[in-house]
């Protein structure tokens, strides 16, 4: 969770609170728009003035993990206790938002063409979960305003929060239209979403390079292709909706004035979901208003990718490693209206081929810890797209129950080149989705799949990704779409486990004799110092040295692809990371190709959600 702790002493003193009874007898605009506002203030002021209390001040300010400008910010890192459930909101504070909807709807009715009428009014409907009468007020504001930007936008936030994100996509970009270029740039601009090395190269772009950039970069930021539209683009511009209308929200005690700060946090990071009143006697020694700590979304995501022109979207993360999606830290991060969305583990095996590569995905979605409930509906889409987001392919992928996890197949014809591959599942009847979006490379045919390998021209022989299996029984899979290959969906195994490990080697000579060697080594994951003391205990005689387990043996190739498989028991392996190498060897010419998967072994089963 992102949590952010009010430093500023720059406090504004509110007005004195003001029994509030809504004045429905006055037909004038102006004074139901001083009635609105007052029921504004109250709403506002109850909030802040109910907030639950705290003996916890949270982190001094010196400890930021950010400065915002008048700002500590700071992330929760896993290993941190979680904070309890929100307490349920009080009485009085869903009561004085009700007569605010009351009041601005008497207001936007005699005035609907006003957008602080309409902007307030649809605020306070979408907060109270009414998104579809948000939208209707919302039509009727465009109608009333002459399709102005600004109306529009507001459009766009209320669609928005109604999950019509591709008519909310089609609202903002009317609106878009409408503005000047100097608005235009201003809301368009992704620069606030980038990591800071990121912004100075995004900023330097001309003009036609910042819009390719663009379009790259929200094609690539679409936390689901399942669903119509592209939710996080309309979600940056529905937040600079917010933007425009807490600017104007009443100024009430313990409220620091609108800035600057205010509008970054909400671009980068959302409203905040909560608030706390913070009891520090050092702070009320000097200043008479409380300290708060705001907290935003727990479910956010770092749905965009920061550095596409640094570092380009990443390669997926060793087994056990967090996710980009759910990494600790990122410049920006979304919660999805309706989706609660997390990391989905894939495994991408390369099976070469006489145009590229075969790719095959096997992914999991283990179950939802929060409300552990098992996918009733699950469906997946697999999409293959450039480094520049246009898609190859894009087709459903079977899926299966496997206890209370979802498991996912797919496969996809490729031909040499980087490509970004996304999996992701979607379960209607929970509302749990994962997904995983990564580059990969596919080496053209007769070329090695890893780099350290020599190349030999002459030799069209290829080896294929290890694919890690349930064991094998008394036969072996001849083939990788062999029904009694079963691949594990994660590379996160439990200890004491054994594992079925298969490859195909082709382009062998046939009658030709072959060499397969497998090796599984231990990954030290430790820091240097420990690596250097273990070492020395080696040299001196102190530790004994940890020999690799090795699989050695030689075959004649019967065809031009020859199927690789053999069981290895890692039962006396402890906990770790281990290195799972094969090596094949062509005796006749001499040539070797190597193929690696790295398998964490745990404790456990494979983590569920976060």
């Amino acid at each position: 969770m992102l949590t952010l702790l009010l430093t500023s002493a720059a406090l504004l003193a509110a007005a004195p609170n003001t029994a509030l009874a809504v004045q429905a007898d006055s037909p004038d605009a102006a004074a139901l728009g001083r009635t609105a506002r007052r029921a504004s203030f109250r709403y506002e002021s109850l909030q802040r003035r109910l907030a639950p209390e705290t003996d916890d001040g949270g982190r001094r300010s010196d400890q930021c993990d950010e400065r915002i400008g008048r700002f500590c910010f700071w992330y929760d890192a896993p290993s941190e206790r979680p904070d309890p459930p929100l307490p349920p909101e009080p009485p009085e504070v869903a009561d004085a938002r009700l007569v605010a909807v009351e009041a601005h709807r008497r207001w936007f009715s005699a005035a609907p063409e006003d957008h602080q009428a309409a902007g307030f009014l649809i605020r306070y409907l979408v907060e109270d979960g009414r998104s579809s009468e948000a939208v209707a007020a919302a039509r009727t504001h465009v109608w009333a305003a002459g399709r102005d930007p600004d109306a529009l936008f507001i459009l766009g936030l209320a669609l928005h929060y109604a999950e019509d994100f591709a008519a909310a996509e089609a609202a903002f970009d009317s609106a878009r239209a409408g503005m000047d270029e100097r608005r235009r740039r201003a809301v368009d601009d992704v620069g606030m979403l980038l990591e800071r090395s990121e912004r100075g190269r995004y900023a330097d772009l001309p003009p036609d390079a910042r819009e390719r950039y663009e379009r790259r970069f929200w094609a690539l930021s679409d936390p689901s292709f399942l669903q119509p539209g592209n939710e996080r683009r309309s979600g940056h511009y529905a937040r600079h909706a917010w933007a425009r209308i807490h600017e104007r929200a009443p100024r009430v005690r313990g409220k620091i004035s609108w800035g600057d700060d205010h509008e970054e946090i909400l671009i980068r990071f959302g409203l905040p979901v909560s608030r706390k009143r913070i009891r520090d006697f050092r702070h009320a020694f000097i200043h008479s208003d409380p300290r708060f700590i705001e907290s935003f979304d727990p479910g956010s995501v770092a749905l965009v990718p920061p550095a596409l022109l640094t570092r380009g979207l990443p390669e997926a993360p060793p087994p056990g490693l967090r996710h980009e999606l759910v990494r600790d830290t990122a410049p920006s991060s979304y919660a999805p209206v309706r989706l609660r969305l997390d990391a989905l583990d894939v495994v991408v095996s390369r099976m070469p081929a006489r145009y590229g590569a075969l790719l095959r995905l096997d992914a999991v979605l283990a179950p939802d810890t929060i409300e552990p409930r098992a996918p009733f509906e699950p469906r997946a889409l697999l999409v293959i797209m450039d480094t520049l987001g246009n898609e190859l392919l894009r087709e459903r992928a079977p899926t299966r129950r496997q206890g209370d996890s979802t498991v996912v197949s797919g496969q996809a014809a490729v031909p040499p080149g980087e490509w970004v591959y996304r999996m992701e599942v979607l379960d209607d009847s929970t509302a749990l989705a994962g997904l995983a979006q990564y580059r990969v490379s596919v080496p053209s045919p007769g070329m090695p799949l890893e780099a350290e390998d020599a190349v030999d021209t002459r030799s069209g022989f290829t080896l294929s990704d290890l694919i890690v299996a349930e064991p094998f029984g008394d036969s072996l899979p001849m083939a990788d779409d062999d029904p009694l290959l079963r691949p594990h969906p994660s590379l996160v195994l439990p200890t004491r486990t054994a594992v079925g490990l298969f490859a195909e080697a082709r382009g062998l000579r046939r009658e030709g004799r072959y060499a397969v060697e497998w090796s599984v080594e231990e990954q030290k994951e430790s820091s240097i110092f420990g690596q250097a003391a273990r070492w020395l205990g080696r040299r001196l005689g102190l530790i004994e040295r940890e020999e690799p387990l090795r699989v050695r043996w030689e075959d004649v190739a019967v065809g031009g692809t020859v199927p690789v498989a053999v069981n290895i028991d890692l039962a006396d392996a402890d906990e770790g990371l281990y290195r799972v190498r094969l090596r094949v060897t062509d005796e006749l010419t001499g040539v070797a190709r190597t193929a690696e998967r790295l398998v964490r072994l745990s404790g456990g089963s494979p983590p569920a959600r976060r």
